[in-house]
């Protein structure tokens, strides 16, 4: 979402958010056209959908394919109040001394104020490739497993780390080496008319 889309929104919609009630119901509705398998919402949203919005309210509460984020911590942010307990994730990351972000956090002991444990990527990635029979599930040894792929916890010495805070279910980043890994387009190409024919080709890809 650029600066341009966020203009774009009338003020007394957005009010100071980034992201108005009114055009998160109309990108949900592209969206959904696409039948798309997997949604991840990545913008707080704290209060409940305006009164004016009960359709986006609906979509918030229902659709099972929809994920937001909250972020745990003191203060923290809490998810949205009408998205489930099993549909939010924190998206918080681990930053080394250096400002370097080599850990990610796939689980924690106490995510408050979410409600839910895992992280946001971890739920989208299990959500994702579960109809494609790979599922989630819990080792016996208490590590993260995605269908035969296991996780392992990082220990408190690793590679260079000689003694770090490993609490939760922390895995080293292996980072690609592009900086484009999938296709982005912004807000208000998706809101366009031109995003049209590549939703129908991904709807044809869905149903093959």
């Amino acid at each position: 979402m650029t600066e341009t889309d966020v203009q774009a929104q009338p003020v007394t919609e957005r009010g100071a958010s980034s992201l108005g009630d009114a055009t998160l119901n109309r990108l949900l509705n592209k969206l959904n056209t696409a039948n798309p398998r997997t949604v991840g919402l990545d913008i707080y949203r704290e209060q409940f959908a305006t009164s004016g919005e009960g359709q986006l309210a609906e979509k918030l509460r229902s659709q099972p394919n929809l994920f937001a984020i909250c972020n745990y911590g003191n203060p923290g942010v809490p998810p949205p109040p009408e998205v489930s307990l099993t549909n939010h994730g924190f998206n918080n990351v681990l930053e080394d001394v250096d400002g370097v972000v080599r850990r990610y956090p796939l689980a924690v002991g106490n995510a408050a104020p979410c409600e839910n444990a895992y992280s946001l990527s971890w739920l989208l990635a299990a959500h994702y490739l579960e109809r494609q029979g790979i599922t989630f599930q819990i080792t016996t040894e208490g590590y993260l497993q995605l269908g035969e792929r296991v996780f392992q916890p990082l220990r408190p010495r690793f590679g260079g780390y000689q003694q770090i805070d490993t609490s939760g279910h922390q895995v080293a980043i292996n980072y690609r080496a592009t900086q484009e890994i999938a296709e982005t387009i912004s807000m208000g190409e998706l809101l366009s008319d031109l995003t049209d024919a590549r939703i129908a080709q991904a709807r044809n890809d869905n149903i093959g």
